[in-house]
């Protein structure tokens, strides 16, 4: 279950520039394409394009909320 998280990087695959651990991150699993979910768990698995960085003033909370609920609430100011 779940798709939004936030957290702290653990491991950085070889081929992925740009993230190192302890960086702390937000993001959401949600691909529509293969339905994978799973963000409720310890650890998750995630694409370098599915996160971003937490801002320092930005707690873990916050920022496993906003991805969806802030891309939603967005949408809503935009139409």
């Amino acid at each position: 279950l779940g798709c939004d998280f936030a957290g702290t990087v653990d491991a950085v695959g070889s081929a992925v520039p740009g993230w190192r651990e302890g960086q702390m991150v937000l993001g959401s699993l949600r691909d529509p394409l293969s339905g994978r979910r799973g963000s409720y768990g310890g650890w998750v698995t995630a694409d370098p394009t599915e996160v971003v960085e937490l801002p320092a003033r930005v707690s873990l909370e916050l920022g496993a909320a906003l991805p969806v609920s802030g891309a939603s609430a967005l949408q809503c100011l935009e139409i």
